[in-house]
């Protein structure tokens, strides 16, 4: 991914360089982050799916190969294969240029550009435990509990 960046001055694009080389997410973590930036689940899923980006069927792969949110597609580069990491992917999808995007991921105030996700589906709710339930829970782990002593693992995290 290109950290040229045109439009920023040196300190910005210094910054940039810097924030790159040290950005590492878990693969847990790529896939949330590329979730809010509104790349569906349906195409994280390391099948052939269609491209976010181009729109084309059957030719999109998302792999994280490298533990970078890595992906390919056969057609996405004026009919040639491209591939990439997940930031380059969020900024294609989305528009947005990188150092915009990693001032967001660094903290930075969010952007009014994320999209919703339109096929994620909330998980239902769990039935709620009766108050009978939850009360003899607690009792019994109260009842179980002992008090600290020297060389706990809570009282040498305390220390």
């Amino acid at each position: 991914m290109s950290t040229t960046g045109r439009g920023l001055s040196p300190e910005q694009r210094d910054w940039l360089q810097r924030t790159l080389k040290g950005f590492a997410l878990s693969p847990e973590a790529w896939i949330s982050t590329l979730m809010s930036y509104g790349i569906a689940a349906s195409y994280l899923t390391g099948k052939a799916t269609s491209c976010p980006v181009c729109g084309g069927d059957d030719r999109f792969t998302y792999d994280n190969r490298h533990g970078r949110g890595d992906w390919v597609c056969r057609k996405c580069n004026d009919g040639d294969p491209m591939g990439g990491d997940g930031l380059q992917l969020i900024t294609r999808v989305n528009r947005i240029g990188l150092f915009k995007l990693m001032r967001e991921l660094t903290g930075g105030a969010p952007s009014s550009s994320k999209r919703a996700v339109a096929d994620f589906k909330a998980p239902r709710p769990k039935r709620k435990a009766s108050p009978a339930f939850v009360e003899k829970r607690l009792t019994d782990m109260w009842n179980a509990a002992r008090p600290q002593a020297t060389g706990d693992l809570s009282m040498r995290y305390l220390q």
